[in-house]
């Protein structure tokens, strides 16, 4: 099974998934996150508490070390959704286990194009310089669905829904994230990336990157 595969299939359990503690185990192979702050000290995360006291604390997460590619995307998406969780808690949100994920075709032809893969510094100036108004789909109109997932043979890049969260409030608005998994079809490269869904108005939906430093 290809890394690709992977993360869709494990960010697919988490769909409907009930607000985690803060003791949720956040360690990789049973070993604590090695993070760097701002202000160049070193901690140690082994559960969610661990990483909201520094989020008490205003502490920016600038590094993870000592960690594959793989463990890598693990951990910042273990941190973005501590960090979401903790949100939802906070102010009584309540996880809606039936929503509807939207099928990855659906998001690519209206997600913008810069949430793009790109592999090098030439690639994100290209993105930059020419992507503004288009989404995925248009920037990459090679990809087509295949096994659940959005892929460009020609590209060799595959896209795909990993995670997709709606909170509701006790006033009925919505909070919805949305992670999507991307990845090279023909090497190891692979990410995951979570946004907030701010409006699917208009041909170019609105999101807004989440990370595991984003103050929601």
């Amino acid at each position: 099974m290809n890394k690709m595969k992977l993360l869709v299939a494990g960010g697919a359990l988490l769909v409907s998934a009930s607000v985690l503690a803060v003791e949720q185990d956040i360690s990789i192979q049973g070993k604590p996150l090695q993070v760097v702050t701002a202000d160049g000290k070193n901690h140690s995360l082994a559960t969610c508490a661990d990483y909201l006291a520094l989020r008490k604390n205003n502490q920016q997460i600038t590094s993870l070390s000592g960690l594959s590619a793989r463990d890598y995307a693990q951990a910042q998406d273990s941190l973005i959704q501590c960090n979401i969780q903790n949100y939802a808690q906070r102010h009584r949100l309540v996880l809606d286990s039936h929503a509807g994920v939207p099928p990855i075709e659906q998001v690519v032809a209206h997600f913008p194009a810069s949430v793009a893969l790109v592999v090098s510094d030439k690639d994100a100036k290209q993105l930059k310089a020419k992507g503004a108004g288009k989404t995925l789909q248009e920037w990459t109109p090679s990809l087509e669905l295949k096994d659940g997932r959005m892929v460009s043979d020609q590209e060799q890049v595959a896209y795909a829904v990993s995670q997709y969260q709606v909170f509701k409030s006790l006033q009925g608005n919505s909070l919805i994230f949305i992670t999507l998994g991307s990845g090279l079809t023909s090497g190891t490269l692979s990410t995951l990336s979570t946004y907030r869904l701010e409006s699917v108005r208009g041909n170019i939906w609105t999101v807004t990157p989440v990370t595991e430093n984003t103050t929601l």
